[in-house]
């Protein structure tokens, strides 16, 4: 028996060593493919924690990282509500297996991580190690105005819960913050992680693509329709990952390939390998998620942000990652054919009679028809499609029950003005310090705040014509925040 447990003893002070986090973490994400089913998951969420927590001896790192992590996937124990049945809806029929317009309540691993980061968090206020500055009490005021939100909304019982679900957010805030503050080496490990986790997502979507099919049911959310991943509109099929639709999926990735590609501009980067890889996965991964959207922004953000570096501080590609480029752009060359060609040739059908540009007209009409109704803090978190329909049995969520494809008026019809306004206040607090130019700190401050202030905004950008995904408010948060930790670095 001591003999075994010599061998345990050195084998995790061999390996559970912080340069090993990474490794730790790809076989971590490969042996989850194999996992039992939806529930066995939440156990290897707590065995992810602790190995972390031990890795980086830091719990409240740890709980960074477990938590972005298990954000990847939404599932758990399910409970499934019917917001409008069947018979009240138009086209259910079409679907096998279609009830109607559902929700989901998931008691998942990213719920438990999130608990017990509540948890610490308030122990740790509690002792006095952390301590809400400005920005925090800004966050926890819009949480509070929101659980107002939540209490008036038209179903109390759901909103609650899923005001609960955001509410981690808040220590999350606070953690990063402050490990953003005390280690600098914080943000290159995040990268690291950060283009594993796009390797991953890209790698799973065109598995997905291959097979026409799911990957792996236990780490699949509800894709149990006989049409999933089908666009309907071209019969194309789309992969979404592990996240609940390939907009969703694209919405990740987004920001994720902008920041890879624009560190190109950074010479003589420990992570250059990793950025290189999750670049080149990012992009292919966004091209077959036919997310038109995603490929907007990204494009609009990257021209913006090259000429801003180039003009206004005279940086130069570095040289290896221009061939990268130039190798990717003829690797993308057959994708793009393939997948992005037919899918801008169908762009011009989208104001045709039930094109998917004017059916998002007249829901962004509805939508603010609602929030004229419910100004102030609106029908209540994930409650949008419920609230239109019931305004206008026959209307828009009649045909095609869907959240509204603007993230700015989803928001708001569902927490109402008063949130909404205090979230991108908040937002914008976050974003307002200036990094100084000086010549010592203009590489090691300046132009790495300055990619994740456009990450920021590729994302806002992208919510113009999406609704609010499982990573919008997430990675809104982390970007402003590292974007904040260069303004006080430096």
């Amino acid at each position: 028996m001591t003999y075994f447990i010599r061998i345990i003893r050195n084998f995790l002070s061999t390996y559970l060593k912080k340069k090993y986090y990474i490794r730790f973490t790809v076989i971590f994400l490969i042996a989850l493919c194999f996992n039992i089913d939806n529930k066995t998951i939440i156990t290897a969420s707590f065995v992810y924690l602790i190995t972390t927590s031990i890795i980086l001896r830091s719990l409240s790192k740890a709980l960074i990282y477990s938590f972005l992590l298990f954000s990847l996937f939404s599932v758990g124990k399910t409970f499934e509500f019917i917001l409008i049945p069947l018979s009240s809806l138009a086209y259910g029929h079409w679907i096998p297996g279609y009830q109607g317009y559902e929700t989901f309540v998931i008691l998942g691993p990213k719920f438990f991580i999130g608990l017990i980061m509540i948890i610490w968090f308030i122990l740790s206020m509690v002792k006095g190690t952390i301590k809400l500055d400005k920005y925090s009490k800004v966050f926890l005021l819009y949480f509070f105005l929101s659980l107002i939100s939540s209490i008036v909304s038209i179903n109390f019982g759901l909103s609650i819960i899923y005001w609960f679900f955001v509410l981690p957010l808040l220590p999350l805030f606070c953690f990063l913050k402050r490990e953003l503050m005390k280690d600098k080496n914080l943000i290159s490990d995040l990268l690291k992680l950060f283009s594993v986790f796009v390797i991953y997502e890209t790698l799973w979507a065109f598995f997905q693509y291959i097979t026409k099919s799911s990957l792996f049911p236990s780490l699949v959310f509800f894709h149990n329709i006989a049409l999933e991943g089908t666009d309907l509109s071209q019969s194309w099929f789309r992969p979404w990952g592990t996240f609940n639709h390939p907009n969703d999926l694209a919405n990740f990735l987004l920001p994720f390939t902008l920041i890879f590609f624009l560190y190109g501009y950074i010479k003589f980067i420990k992570e250059k390998n990793y950025l290189i890889m999750g670049f080149t996965f990012g992009l292919s991964g966004i091209i077959i998620s036919l997310s038109r959207s995603s490929w907007v922004a990204l494009f609009l953000t990257v021209l913006v942000s090259t000429v801003i570096f180039e003009k206004k501080y005279r940086l130069t590609f570095d040289r290896r990652y221009m061939k990268i480029l130039i190798a990717a752009t003829v690797i993308f060359l057959p994708l793009i054919v393939l997948f992005a060609v037919p899918r801008l040739q169908r762009s011009n059908l989208a104001f045709t009679e039930g094109g998917s540009g004017l059916f998002r007209i007249n829901q962004l009409k509805e939508s603010v028809n609602l929030i004229t109704k419910y100004p102030l803090f609106g029908v209540g978190q994930d409650m949008s499609v419920l609230g239109m329909f019931l305004e206008n049995p026959l209307g828009e969520m009649y045909y095609f029950p869907t959240p509204t494809h603007n993230m700015y008026l989803n928001l708001a019809e569902e927490i109402g003005l008063i949130p909404f306004l205090l979230f991108f206040s908040f937002l914008f607090i976050l974003l307002s310090p200036k990094i100084p130019s000086t010549i010592n700190n203009l590489l090691s401050h300046k132009i790495p705040g300055l990619i994740f202030f456009s990450a920021t905004i590729s994302i806002l950008l992208n919510g113009l014509v999406q609704p609010v995904y499982s990573s919008t408010m997430l990675y809104l948060l982390i970007f402003a925040t590292i974007y904040n930790a260069y303004a006080k670095l430096s």
